[in-house]
């Protein structure tokens, strides 16, 4: 009883409201507050035909009007007449007390819905402040061959097949164009990913791996106002044409990430041909060319070597970035140890060759002092990364050692000569330890690239190659250069238990020593790092 009093405080409320809105303008805006009449619609459309499309969740603010009763609720869909208050009571105690009640009918042209069943569902729900309402929807498809319904009867089309229904074009012929590009996506999928899926379930891998990453990239370039009278949609199709220009003018495919820097360049330099005008590789743009990127390159390899690194990640959680040098000497490895097949080959090398590694490193790591170790712990987050760094830097020591490398006498080395200093040097400059791994690994790998073609190099050097002089954190790197290592710690004591504790574990302790006289010994370290 208290419930159906509250709906009769409802209905009051909502009509009240209503009259007061409207009521000042009723007969002279009488077509516009009243709800649209279908039929009108439907003969206006020449819509006669229908399909029967599903049960979906409707936008509330799309249900324009009625099948039958257009004429007793207001463009709100307030009840208009005083017999409809005891069924509206009665829908509104169903809906806030959590009755069931089935889904509304609707029916639709274009993008309006009318209400065939469920206009008192309608009305509740608008005072309720709903936004989406479940019905079943009945599509009558325009005929009348107008442009707009052309392209409408297109994109009806499109969406069925595909399931996208946000995609909007102003010319005719655009929609038979992305189902092109969906199918050449498929075959993508099906040879290079081994994925059968359905054409709905395809179509959804492309709008969420193209289509929206790539309008995503035009939105943040400031770009869409060169169209005008254009959707987002539209330019997608002009920035397939320029992929298409430039792939036939190459003589192969140049690959999304190419083309859509490409393409934002273009338009924007257009009519303003300066420096600022070119593409904003903001970490948002970044982050969209990542996926693009990934997409180039996995529809460029070998699907062998797509094998090998997804099995890769599978087994092991590395992500090796379709590595060939890598890989290579994983096959290497499989082949010395005659291990039957690639699977079991992955798990032999991850635990005897990768794991090793890591765990001997993070061995050494505990002699250092506890600031060492923090940093260390950091790096260890990917592993795979410092995996990386521990190979470049084995091709720069088996050039400074005869006979066969022990691994940890390598590693040992790596500390010293590699670690040691550049996190010192990131340590006296107060870094952000989010760039960790951006500074210590592009550091390290710039001095590799020296050292590869220089018969001798500096960190100085690699830190010049690395640093871009405009950019305003190279302003604090004059700090990091001039350094001793006797004062990279709280005491030389430190340094001293450091390098005892290391000859301890040294089967060639002169090694240690031979690299430690190659700076100078400890205490007047002087090598120029960064």
């Amino acid at each position: 009883m208290i419930l159906y009093e509250q709906a009769k405080s409802a209905y009051e409320k909502f009509n009240k409201s209503e009259k007061k809105f409207l009521g000042f303008s009723f007969n002279r805006l009488k077509d516009r507050t009243e709800l649209v009449n279908f039929a009108e619609i439907q003969k206006e459309n020449g819509a006669y035909t229908s399909t029967f499309i599903g049960i979906r969740d409707i936008n509330i603010d799309k249900i324009r009007g009625s099948v039958q009763k257009y004429m007793d609720f207001n463009k709100n869909f307030a009840p208009k007449n005083e017999v409809l208050e005891e069924r509206w009571c009665s829908i509104y105690t169903a809906f806030v007390s959590g009755a069931p009640l089935p889904p509304i009918i609707l029916y639709k042209i274009k993008d309006d819905y009318f209400v065939y069943d469920g206009n008192h569902r309608v009305s509740v729900a608008k005072f309720l402040n709903f936004k989406v309402i479940e019905a079943e929807v009945i599509e009558f498809l325009v005929s009348k061959d107008t442009k707009e319904n052309v392209i409408y009867r297109e994109k009806f089309n499109f969406d069925k097949n595909t399931g996208i229904d946000n995609i909007f074009f102003t010319e005719t012929n655009q929609y038979e164009r992305l189902i092109k590009e969906i199918e050449e996506y498929n075959e993508f999928l099906k040879e290079k990913e081994n994925l059968n899926l359905n054409f709905i379930e395809i179509s959804s891998r492309w709008y969420e791996d193209v289509y929206v990453t790539i309008t995503e990239i035009i939105k943040n370039n400031d770009i869409i106002d060169n169209f005008e009278g254009q959707t987002i949609s539209d330019i997608f199709v002009h920035f397939l044409d320029h992929k298409y220009f430039k792939s036939e003018k190459k003589k192969h495919d140049v690959g999304f990430t190419y083309s859509v820097i490409d393409f934002v360049n273009f338009i924007k330099t257009y009519n303003n041909n300066e420096i600022d005008n070119i593409f904003n590789l903001n970490n948002k743009n970044k982050d969209l060319l990542k996926i693009l990127t990934n997409i180039d390159k996995r529809k460029s390899l070998d699907k062998d070597i797509l094998f090998k690194t997804d099995t890769l990640k599978r087994i092991t959680g590395l992500k090796l970035e379709h590595d060939f040098v890598m890989l290579n000497k994983i096959d290497d490895y499989i082949k010395e140890h005659k291990i039957d097949n690639f699977e079991n080959g992955i798990e032999y090398w991850y635990k005897n060759v990768f794991q090793k590694n890591v765990e001997i490193f993070k061995s050494k790591i505990n002699y250092l002092p506890d600031e060492f170790k923090k940093l260390a712990n950091k790096l260890l987050k990917k592993e795979e990364n410092l995996f990386y760094s521990l190979g470049n830097y084995y091709n720069i020591y088996k050039e400074q050692v005869e006979g066969s490398i022990k691994i940890a006498d390598m590693i040992t080395n790596y500390i010293i000569e590699i670690y040691i200093p550049i996190m010192y040097s990131l340590m006296n400059d107060r870094f952000d330890e989010k760039d960790l791994e951006k500074f210590y690994y592009g550091i390290q790998n710039r001095y590799s690239y020296l050292v590869e073609y220089k018969q001798e190099a500096t960190m100085k050097e690699a830190e010049e190659l690395y640093f871009d002089p405009e950019d305003k954190f190279y302003s604090r790197t004059g700090s990091w250069f001039f350094m001793k290592l006797g004062y990279s710690f709280k005491t030389n004591k430190a340094i001293e238990n450091m390098i005892i504790e290391f000859e301890k574990d040294l089967d060639d302790k002169t090694l240690l020593r031979i690299l430690l006289d190659r700076y100078g010994s400890i205490g007047k370290y002087t090598t120029i790092i960064n």
